[in-house]
């Protein structure tokens, strides 16, 4: 058995780790090395694979007319085919990124732009043009199952294995942070442009809003935990999100008219509150962390509930 660090390695793709670009090399390798694959992708587009005698996979191609990195181009002899922009979490291509790249398609011939992350495809759908195509994660495993058990070179069986591994435990391991908190501080101060405090905010409006900008979650949370003077005070479900340009939208009437500056405003759910006290435990006290709820709910402290998150899912998942 290999060991990296305290975890167990059960494909060589596992070395590289789960962040966005890892996920997106181990695809376009494992495409680099089943034709049945590449075969059952076009498939799953509703597209018919033309006849090709070479193919190539462009991962991080750089166009200086657009300058822009692609994710993953296909070419088929020496024509570019497809063009994936790949995420993981909640989180689709912005149209502005996707236009960028519109350019490289060969017009009069059956090439496409593909958006990859982890939502269904009814609601990609709702969010995405109609010429371009939408996979999930759930959809390239099962592309990678089918092509493994039709496949019957076993040179392709083994990456595809390999790959099926690595991909099984990505996506086991989202299901696990669903189940995760977003830790903030709130504080008795009062709101921008209103005169109620953060606290009141959350707790007497069922809303919390952070700014849509770098050191802040780029996807909203599915859970909020909510703390201060040193003690978690509740847990709650974001029930509903959306990118406001105005902070006064948060809570019209209450908040009053604000310079224009991007936020994502979180809708709330009922509270979640441990049956214990749960103090921060060392942690800075305005520090912003991340926790899974069933630590919250059962560790004394914030940051043993912190630690053992990292334990189980790392500390750079997100």
């Amino acid at each position: 058995m290999l060991q990296l660090g305290k975890s167990s390695v059960g494909s060589f793709y596992q070395l590289l780790g789960y962040k966005e670009d890892d996920l997106t090399y181990g695809l376009g390798y494992t495409l680099n090395n089943s034709r049945q694959a590449l075969k059952l992708l076009y498939d799953a587009l509703s597209i018919d694979l033309p006849q090709f005698e070479h193919f190539d996979v462009y991962l991080q191609r750089y166009s200086e007319t657009d300058g822009g990195y692609t994710d993953i181009e296909l070419w088929l002899d020496q024509e570019v085919s497809l063009i994936i922009e790949a995420k993981i979490g909640w989180v689709l291509p912005t149209a502005d990124q996707l236009n960028k790249y519109r350019h490289r398609l060969k017009k009069n011939k059956q090439t496409k732009l593909v958006a990859l992350s982890q939502y269904t495809q009814e609601y990609a759908s709702l969010h995405l043009s109609n010429d371009v195509g939408y996979l999930s994660w759930k959809n390239i495993m099962e592309v990678c199952k089918n092509a493994y058990t039709s496949t019957s070179a076993l040179t392709e069986k083994f990456y595809l294995n390999e790959f099926i591994t690595y991909l099984s435990k990505f996506i086991s391991m989202e299901r696990e942070l669903m189940n995760v908190a977003y830790c903030v501080v709130l504080s008795s101060d009062k709101a921008p442009y209103s005169d109620i405090s953060f606290i009141d905010v959350v707790e007497k409006h069922n809303v919390y809003f952070y700014p849509y900008e770098k050191n802040w979650p780029n996807k909203p949370p599915n859970y909020m935990a909510f703390r201060y003077n040193g003690v978690l005070k509740s847990i709650r479900k974001v029930t509903d999100y959306r990118i406001i340009d105005y902070l006064h939208e948060a809570i019209p009437g209450v908040i009053g008219k604000s310079e224009m500056r991007k936020h994502f405003l979180l809708e709330l759910g009922p509270e979640m509150k441990p049956h214990h006290q749960v103090r921060n435990g060392g942690i800075y006290n305005s520090q912003r962390l991340w926790c899974t709820i069933d630590t919250l709910l059962t560790c004394n402290t914030i940051k043993e509930a912190r630690d053992l998150t990292d334990k189980r899912i790392g500390k750079d998942w997100w």
